[in-house]
């Protein structure tokens, strides 16, 4: 029952690996959402990612407030690690989030609202990549 599931994750390995110039993907790399956004044109990415993280991008102080973010969410939320990454005081980064919900009016405890976030990242990094 597996068999038509492995062959067509073999077959997408294959054509990864062929669109990277060859080598080896581990299984890990099949399972990742940036997988699901190399198929996404440049211009729809850098557009997702505009929509998104634009009203912070904008604001005074935006550039800060979009590092403190991507620090806070590549620390899982954890304050104090963020706070570190981000060369901030813990309620300088409280008071930054706290300003990133406001103007993009989502909820940094929802999961869905900070995988938006996360996935804007992404796909802005990978725009800027794929030209």
């Amino acid at each position: 029952h597996q068999c038509p599931i492995s062959l067509r994750q073999a077959q997408r390995g294959v054509q990864l690996a062929q669109q990277r110039g060859g080598g080896v993907l581990d299984v890990m790399t099949l399972a990742s959402a940036r997988i699901l956004l190399e198929g996404v044109p440049a211009d729809m990415l850098r557009s997702y990612a505009d929509a998104t993280l634009r009203p912070v991008e904008s604001a005074d102080g935006g550039e800060l407030l979009l590092r403190t973010l991507r620090a806070w969410l590549a620390a899982c939320g954890a304050a104090d690690s963020a706070a570190a990454a981000a060369g901030v005081h813990r309620h300088t980064l409280r008071h930054r989030l706290q300003r990133v919900e406001q103007l993009t009016g989502r909820h940094l405890d929802n999961a869905h609202d900070r995988g938006e976030l996360w996935l804007a990242f992404e796909a802005r990094d990978l725009a800027a990549t794929s030209g």
